[in-house]
């Protein structure tokens, strides 16, 4: 059989979606945080024409394109799509089975260096302004992370400062130049100061605090969960920032959420 294939443009709102759908092949399993990601996107003005059209098969149902579709219906936007008719629906089993770009893979496209770290770096400090915390858990597409981006480009900075740094006592480089990159819209010279204590371990007056948490990290087993975990991290490293530039030390430096502790706020020297 000789099929005929059609390309053509469709605007699609949320009716023109639910219809399209409800004539779909069998397609994979929804995985609804990819929605939740592309329905963002289209909601804030991220989402372009990508030239990935939606497919149909010879029978005019959908074999590649769902995620997109629930996506419109979910935020309620009109958007014009490329469509592709009269594929075999055979060719189904084909589809989506190549690598996925990465955020670090983009970024890598642009030129940026250190490009795994700055991606996790961007992540963390957009969870941060988020939740006005760091929690473990992120879901945001390349267009929105690389939007961010052009709005902090300060994270290049960071994570490049802190990247080697951070490879000295084995703490995640997206994690370091996130916080080094929050400590540095405070107070650029004590973040530059405070990373290198930490990371190349010298003892200076009034610098016990930083050498003590750079020997929790260095003596902390791989069987020790809690305190390798990057929200733990983090919250010990801004304890003891908090500590240093307030000219305190601590006992012990440690964060129990489990007895109700808050995720710390970092202080900002100037205000002192």
């Amino acid at each position: 059989m000789t099929l005929t294939i059609s390309q053509y443009t469709m605007t699609i709102g949320p009716d023109e979606a639910h219809e399209l759908l409800a004539n779909g092949a069998p397609n994979r399993p929804i995985k609804h945080h990819h929605v939740a990601r592309l329905a963002a996107d289209m909601r804030n003005g991220d989402w372009g024409q990508h030239g990935n059209p939606i497919v149909c098969d010879q029978d005019g149902r959908v074999i590649d394109g769902q995620h997109r579709l629930l996506a419109v219906i979910e935020s309620g936007a009109t958007i014009d799509f490329f469509f592709v008719d009269g594929i075999d629906a055979s060719m189904q089993d084909s589809m989506d089975t190549g690598a996925r770009r990465s955020l670090g893979d983009q970024l890598a496209m642009r030129g940026e260096k250190n490009t795994n770290a700055l991606a996790s770096a961007i992540t963390l400090a957009m969870v941060w302004e988020l939740n006005g915390k760091l929690v473990n858990f992120a879901n945001f597409s390349h267009a929105s992370a690389l939007r961010f981006f052009n709005e902090n480009l300060g994270l290049r900075d960071s994570t490049n400062f802190t990247v080697q740094l951070a490879k000295k006592i084995k703490y995640p480089a997206g994690l370091a130049g996130a916080i080094h990159y929050r400590m540095a819209q405070l107070s650029p010279e004590d973040a530059d100061h405070f990373w290198l204590l930490l990371g190349n371990g010298r003892v200076t007056e009034n610098s016990e605090v930083i050498a003590n948490l750079r020997n929790k990290f260095q003596t902390s087993s791989k069987s020790d969960k809690s305190a390798m975990k990057r929200v733990y991290r983090a919250a010990v490293t801004i304890r003891t920032w908090n500590a240093w530039v307030t000219g305190q030390q601590l006992k012990q430096i440690s964060w129990a959420p489990q007895r109700g502790e808050k995720f710390p706020d970092l202080i900002n020297p100037n205000d002192l």
